[in-house]
């Protein structure tokens, strides 16, 4: 599995991609790359999924907004009950944000899960056997 998931990820970059526009928050030439946010989202909630399950949770996340110009401040709230809703949104907002390509977050999703399972499965083990 994790083989395959880096032969995703360290895919060669195909020829038409060169010809595409900048990549929305740099000029890098490694705009391609599957950086750390990319894999650490989707392979954290990995662990979390198989220890604690997918779904069924009460998460709460609340966030302090401070007033902008004429706008007052506020608080803006977001609940889960679901690890892939947060996993959602985070892509979500990487790529409207201008950070990451689509195409870029769906490998790093590839790349951390396929770590993550790699991970629990070889070197996690019970604290009381």
């Amino acid at each position: 599995m994790l083989t395959a998931a880096l032969n995703v990820v360290l895919r060669p970059v195909p020829a038409d991609f060169r010809e595409q526009p900048a990549h929305p928050a740099t000029t890098s030439e490694f705009k391609h790359i599957e950086f750390f946010d990319l894999t650490g989202t989707n392979g954290g909630l990995e662990v979390m999924r198989r220890l604690f399950g997918a779904a069924g949770h009460d998460i709460t996340i609340a966030n302090n907004v401070p007033a902008l110009r004429a706008l007052p401040p506020t608080v803006i709230t977001k609940h889960y009950t679901q690890l892939d809703e947060i996993a959602d949104d985070v892509d979500d907002a990487r790529v409207y944000g201008g950070i990451h390509w689509r195409y870029d977050q769906e490998a790093g999703n590839v790349l951390g899960r396929a770590v993550a399972t790699e991970v629990v499965k070889t070197h996690l083990r019970p604290v009381h056997p």
